[in-house]
């Protein structure tokens, strides 16, 4: 018997969605407020008999077929002759329109409400009615209809027997990846040093779930030996693999294992998530039939879309999907996310399991108890997290706002803004910045109400916002769905940077965010090279006392390495000045010990600025200079530059916690040697002293959560781009007295042996001497 587990949107939606997409309608702030007005128009209508959010299971059986249908009713009453079902839409459309257009999509979902409840309980007659309520003017319109049991048999039959006629394409696709899963090896002849362990806990989630934080050394092989005992129990225990990594050198590293995998398993599917700006073909920020044709009558397309890349693909990347999007006019990213309910493994970036105005609703909102995750490079996330549950406003922003609005917008829509901005300078009257203050209460009303009516505006006038509103609109947005989320957890600051007003709201700690989303899933493995201190990052990734962790030593010879602290050094803010000469003579003698490949890190672009300058290099030296903004290409022409068996030496300046600090492979001597000047602790900030103080009421060392331990990680993985291989051989030069202090301990808790050199004469000394005995 097969199993399949479903929503009632998930069938509802395939099967009689029509029409465009559109972004106005349709969008987290409409979904979000439309909660809202859901629970308040319950309240108002509440009477004795009525139910509201009522959860439905029900398991539907069609030859060797199970479905596992589950949903929730907005509303329900039962009587002794009928059942009501009740669903509510909120729209800031036309309320008419909006009905007309999707009539049979909603009268289809509450129908299945309906039938769902009626498997268990016969009823004589069936009852939908579909609510309207306007998020703007409040109006409603109510459209009642009656069915008796065999016309709803009759209908969610139907429904039924085309959702599973479309299904029957992925269960011959499970049926062949199974079978190609039964014989899978592991796809490298050998493991690597530790390899099987991690893997043998990763099979262990796979079949079991839980969680699993695991420290393992670059070179060891995570990402195929967490991948393939996932894949492994696809059809089994898992449903679906997804891997989220915070980089695209993390995404093609899982395509590269999943491409691996495929050549044993060419029926796996696996999909790339590109990021919107990347991957649509819609304007930005407009996706709407006014706007982009390829929004117009996307969901009329997209069931011949599916099927046509599903009976033809497996490996979806960005360009296959662009192609198939092209082929159907329809919105490639949009299809991506539609595509994403039907292969094996799923990659892309953090935001759409960790960030809640970007997650992927249809998987971690429903019954996500066969998913299992992984998430690459997880030291990333502590700082990303913060962020993604962060949100700031300036009042430029807002004032732009009202100057491209002028012209043809409603009265409203400008009232809304006039008394934002009221609001906003009123709030900023206070006489100490940088300072918290309460939740601005009234301020998020008023900018509840110009989101409300600006969404109101788009539709009425079918056309979008002009784009440098949208970008304020979307920025509005954003702080609007974060303030929901206020807590103990966050602060509001208030901020004065030379004439600029900031409101930030700041989230001081993520960890419960992140173990909230832990409970969805049957399983989740946290990896990188870099989680030390174990102590911070596996409380701050939402781990519980009785998760497991597992810390793998490198295998590599520790003889290929040599680590130097450069102790006498002075790299304090008030030194750095007067220390740049020397400085400067310990990098230039680091260099002379063997011709080859260096990159030299430091905690900001003027530092690097300062120190570059006072470098004397000549011809014989090949140097490149990391710059703010740059272009994947300029990325991608700087590390070209680091070549196998070099002629000359090629030298890196780059900032520590950069692109280039992390997630780079520069193997055998395409890199032999890194410098890293200072402890990379971030600037003192007011924000992150209130960091500093959250956890030290706590009692943990706010300090260091704030400071000292995002820095150790920085430095951490900077020292890791060395030693990429058995075969590698480097060098290493830490030029900072503090390096030595008991706070950098776990630094020397993976590196035991270092030297420390006091001149930068020494340091070439011993350079020389290590790669002597090559």
């Amino acid at each position: 018997m097969r199993n399949l587990y479903v929503s009632v949107h998930d069938i509802v939606d395939l099967i009689l969605r029509t029409g465009d997409l559109d972004s106005r309608i349709f969008n987290r702030s409409t979904m979000q407020m439309g909660t809202k007005m859901h629970l308040q128009y319950q309240r108002e209508h509440a009477h004795s008999g009525y139910q509201s959010e009522v959860d439905l299971n029900v398991t539907w059986v069609k030859d060797d077929v199970s479905i596992h249908i589950a949903g929730r009713a907005d509303g329900m009453i039962i009587e002794d002759d009928r059942i009501i079902i009740e669903e509510i839409k909120t729209t800031v459309a036309d309320l008419k329109t909006f009905h007309a257009q999707h009539e049979a999509w909603h009268i289809g979902q509450a129908l299945m409400y309906a039938w769902m409840y009626c498997q268990t309980e016969a009823m004589p007659l069936i009852q939908v009615d579909l609510v309207y309520v306007h998020q703007v003017n409040q109006e409603t319109l109510k459209k009642t209809y009656t069915f008796t049991p065999d016309d709803m048999e009759r209908d969610i039959q139907g429904i039924l027997d085309e959702y599973l006629a479309f299904y029957a394409i992925m269960f011959q696709h499970h049926d062949d990846v199974v079978s190609e899963l039964a014989t899978l090896p592991f796809p490298f002849k050998t493991f690597r040093f530790g390899q099987r362990d991690l893997a043998k806990y990763a099979f262990a989630i796979a079949k079991n779930g839980g969680r699993l934080y695991v420290e393992a050394p670059t070179g060891i092989g995570k990402t195929m030996s967490t991948l393939f005992p996932l894949v492994k129990q696809l059809g089994k225990d898992v449903e679906k693999v997804f891997y989220f990594t915070a980089k695209n050198s993390g995404k093609q590293a899982a395509v590269d294992a999943i491409e691996t995998i495929r050549l044993h398993v060419p029926s796996l599917s696996y999909l790339v998530i590109t990021a919107k700006d990347q991957a649509s073909f819609c304007p930005k920020g407009k996706v709407n039939p006014d706007d982009c044709l390829y929004a117009r009558g996307y969901y009329d397309r997209l069931k011949d879309a599916l099927l046509d890349v599903l009976e033809h693909e497996r490996a979806l990347t960005l360009d296959t999907i662009q192609a198939y999007g092209e082929k159907h006019r329809i919105d490639p990213f949009e299809l991506s996310l539609d595509l994403s309910l039907y292969v094996d493994v799923v990659i892309a970036d953090y935001n759409y399991l960790f960030d809640p105005t970007a997650y992927l609703r249809r998987f971690f909102e429903t019954n996500a108890s066969r998913y299992v995750v992984l998430v690459d490079e997880a030291h990333n996330l502590v700082e990303r997290s913060r962020e993604m549950y962060s949100a700031t406003l300036d009042g430029t922003s807002l004032k732009t706002l009202k100057k491209a609005l002028k012209g043809t917008y409603s009265k409203p829509l400008k009232s809304a803004v006039t008394s934002l901005i009221k609001q906003w300078d009123k709030l900023i009257e206070v006489d100490t910045m940088p300072s918290v203050i309460d939740p601005p209460k009234t301020l998020l009303n008023r900018l509840e109400a110009f989101l409300v009516q600006a969404q109101a505006d788009m539709k009425s006038m079918q056309a979008s916002l002009p784009d440098t509103a949208m970008d304020i609109y979307f920025k509005c947005l954003r702080f609007s769905r974060m303030s929901e989320l206020y807590d103990h957890h966050y602060a509001y600051v208030l901020n004065a940077d030379k004439d600029e007003r900031t409101l930030t709201l700041l989230c001081l700690d993520s960890s419960h965010h992140v173990q909230r989303i832990h409970q969805a899933l049957k399983g989740i493995i946290y990896f990188s090279a870099t989680l030390s201190p174990m102590s911070y990052y596996v409380p701050m990734l939402g781990a519980t006392e009785t998760d497991p962790i597992l810390q793998l030593p490198s295998p590599f010879a520790k003889e290929n390495f040599k680590l130097m602290i450069a102790s006498r050094v002075q790299t304090t803010l008030k030194k750095r000045a007067s220390t740049i000469h020397e400085i400067t003579l310990y990098l230039e003698q680091f260099i002379q010990g063997k011709m080859g490949n260096y990159l030299f890190f430091f905690p900001s672009y003027q530092y690097l600025d300062d120190v570059y300058r006072a470098f004397h290099h000549d011809e014989t030296m090949n140097v490149h200079v990391q710059a703010q903004g740059m272009s994947l290409d300029e990325k991608q022409a700087f590390l070209n530059a680091f070549t196998s068996q070099p002629q000359q030496t090629t030298i890196g300046f780059a900032v520590l916690g950069g692109v280039f600090s992390e997630g780079i492979d520069l193997v055998s001597d395409r890199l032999i040697g890194v410098a890293i000047i200072s402890v990379g602790l971030p600037g003192l900030s007011f924000q992150r002293d209130l960091i500093t103080d959250y956890f030290s009421k706590q009692g943990r060392h706010g300090f260091q959560f704030a400071y000292g331990y995002p820095a150790m990680n920085k430095v951490l993985q900077a020292l890791g781009r060395v030693i990429r291989s058995e075969s590698d051989r480097g060098v290493a030069l830490l030029l900072d007295s503090r390096f030595l202090h008991e706070d950098y301990t776990p630094i020397f808790s993976r590196y035991v042996d270092y030297e420390v050199v006091l001149t930068p004469d020494e340091c070439s000394h011993v350079v020389h001497a290590f790669f002597k005995k090559d």
